[in-house]
């Protein structure tokens, strides 16, 4: 991917990879985050730190270029999570992640599953919402003071 403009002007290599967050154009980003299409501002470059080193970033005067090798953070995930959560890497990791870390913490908020498996709110909301459909998990008490069981 390839983004027009370089570093925001005032900002520095080290704020970039420190992720301090810089948006471009305060308004537009406050628009995504009010409709959902972001839901947090300034969590993007933490993420991408979490999983890619910073040499898939070229910092050009005019462009940022960024490469993402798709099937090594595959091997990766794989590595990290094979043994754990199966072999296979893909929509069944989610659920299994997900009653993990409700096994671990029953009274999880949704926000800290987020956190916790590096998902969306909105991916942890489907995941949930299809845990409950299935019958895997039930909801104890009200939402705010309450806590998940796991259903075996």
């Amino acid at each position: 991917m390839t983004s027009y403009g370089g570093l925001i002007q005032g900002q520095s290599r080290e704020d970039f990879f420190s992720c301090s967050s810089m948006p471009r154009n305060r308004e537009l980003m406050r628009v995504f985050k009010d409709v959902g299409l972001v839901e947090q501002l300034g969590s993007g470059m933490s993420r991408i730190l979490k999983v890619y080193d910073k040499s898939i970033f070229q910092i050009l005067e005019h462009f940022i270029k960024v490469v993402f090798p798709f099937a090594d953070v595959i091997n990766k995930n794989k590595n990290v999570l094979g043994d754990e959560f199966g072999d296979e890497f893909g929509d069944e990791i989610g659920d299994d992640v997900v009653l993990k870390l409700i096994a671990e913490q029953p009274a999880i908020t949704a926000k800290e599953l987020s956190h916790k498996s590096s998902f969306s709110t909105r991916k942890i909301s489907r995941i949930v919402k299809e845990l409950r459909e299935s019958g895997k998990i039930t909801r104890v008490g009200s939402d705010r003071k309450g806590y998940w069981q796991i259903n075996r």
